[in-house]
């Protein structure tokens, strides 16, 4: 799921509504409003995937922007339901802006947005046969009383389950002649020679041995050797409680535990010791990604980051982003090995409102249905077939068969349209082809130059050990 958010200023384009402008009614239902996040590097009303859709379904797409940013993207939303004018559906990031649980009943009920149960049933075999096929899907999506408001991401994101991924630079490794660390004590030591041992080598004491972000925190991952840290924070939409764990069947706060405070007073060693950069737990994504990519050089001997992408730039000419893989979890007295995230969280990120009639949710329902095609997904996700994605042997151009390649994993420069968004998957048999040594090692599954591999626990085995 990579997608990389930044956030963007707030630019609602005033998109009129054609039911305002004079057109005919037959005019009008050609003519679909649809309000939805864009990165800096994609023009939704002009995005290739956008053409595809108006072509196929004969329909002309108007795209409300705003960008990935939840405030400011929650604001905008807010703005665009409350603003007279609604678009005829919104097609929303979960990171972003998407629909509470909550604000879906509440909208429901005061007649906002539409009930999707019947359009599924006439207009999506494909949605439905997703929702049949995957159980998990169907609980996010439906009420209590099977009521579908709005359709959630169902997201296969290996990085994004195992968001708090530790990232090590293996080449400092090298250079120093150092053993992968496996435990509190051999990662402090590690550290301890990244700051003092140029391992950069330009004879200068410029190296930060370990930085974050406050979108990328540093504690989940080293606190999970002390005590189970399921996640750190949250933002807009998706924000989670922080430090709640399970013992037994029984809610409690992990801050309150010895644990936790064990991996505190570790943190604080690192701390004294001048390994975690001063503004790792105050900048932004930015200022982050800012240093990993940083003109003096190499700087950086880790992070912590759902993958590589986050901290250095993919595709940058010097490759430093190889020098990047990710490091086992460490193995304290009490911790637990791996961290596991639902990608998916319940709400939607699509709806369709009131404003459309019903040839619109019939069009708009046959799009989305479309989209949890194989065809629409890879089209959306990975772009046209010869520029963004090749068929490997035996798959044919709608995917079916044998492995489909990508050129591109996360550089910013695939289409990755929002439209296609609603399915969020990564996982779905795409291998990165410009990086072939790390097509594992951005989901944390790969370690390269023979390094240990650990064996994670299985999802179902620990979607249960955190709150």
């Amino acid at each position: 799921m990579n997608p990389i958010a930044v956030g963007a200023v707030l630019a609602i384009s005033g998109l009129a509504l054609a039911g305002c402008t004079g057109q005919s009614a037959e005019e009008d239902q050609k003519v679909i409003t649809i309000f939805g996040e864009q990165g800096a590097q994609i023009d939704l009303n002009t995005n290739s995937f956008t053409k595809l859709i108006e072509e196929k379904f004969d329909v002309n797409i108007k795209f409300q922007t705003t960008g990935y940013g939840a405030s400011e993207a929650t604001e905008a939303r807010q703005i665009s339901l409350a603003g007279g004018e609604l678009p005829e559906a919104y097609m929303l990031v979960p990171w972003a802006s998407q629909f509470s649980q909550a604000e879906l009943q509440r909208y429901g009920d005061q007649g906002v947005i539409l009930p999707l149960n019947d359009l599924i049933d006439d207009y999506g075999p494909n949605i439905a046969k997703a929702l049949d096929a995957e159980p998990g899907f169907k609980e996010l999506t439906e009420t209590p009383d099977g009521k579908i408001w709005g359709l959630p991401q169902w997201n296969d994101c290996y990085h994004c389950s195992y968001p708090y991924k530790f990232w090590i630079n293996t080449q400092w490794l090298d250079n120093l002649g150092m053993d992968m660390p496996s435990t509190p004590d051999e990662f402090f030591d590690v550290m301890t020679a990244f700051k003092n041992e140029d391992p950069n080598g330009n004879g200068k004491a410029d190296e930060i041995p370990l930085t974050g972000s406050t979108q990328q925190s540093l504690v989940p991952f080293i606190m999970n050797a002390f005590i189970y840290n399921a996640f750190n924070t949250g933002s807009g939409a998706t924000g989670q409680p922080v430090s709640l764990g399970l013992d037994g069947d029984t809610v409690q706060m992990q801050t309150a535990q010895d644990g936790w405070r064990e991996g505190l007073q570790f943190m604080s060693k690192l701390w004294k010791a001048g390994l975690i950069d001063p503004s790792a737990f105050s900048q932004g994504g930015d200022a982050m990604t800012a240093t990993g990519n940083s003109a003096e050089g190499v700087l950086v001997g880790g992070f912590t980051a759902m993958h590589p992408g986050f901290a250095v730039t993919f595709g940058r000419e010097d490759h430093r982003v190889n020098q990047y893989d990710p490091m086992p979890p460490l193995t304290g007295a009490s911790g637990d090995l791996a961290t596991y995230v639902l990608p998916s969280v319940p709400g939607a990120t699509f709806v369709i409102t009131k404003e459309a009639d019903d040839v619109e949710q019939k069009v708009i329902m046959e799009i989305m249905n479309y989209m949890f095609s194989d065809e629409g997904h890879i089209r959306g996700e990975f772009g046209e077939e010869g520029i963004g994605w090749r068929a490997g042997r035996g798959r044919d151009s709608a995917g079916h068969g044998a492995r489909a390649q990508s050129r591109r994993y996360s550089d910013g420069r695939g289409e990755r349209s929002r439209l296609q968004r609603q399915l969020g998957a990564d996982g779905t048999g795409i291998r990165n082809e410009r990086l072939p040594q790390r097509a594992g090692a951005a989901h944390g599954y790969l370690y390269r130059r023979g390094r240990r591999t650990p064996v994670l626990p299985s999802d179902r085995a620990l979607r249960g050990k955190g709150v």
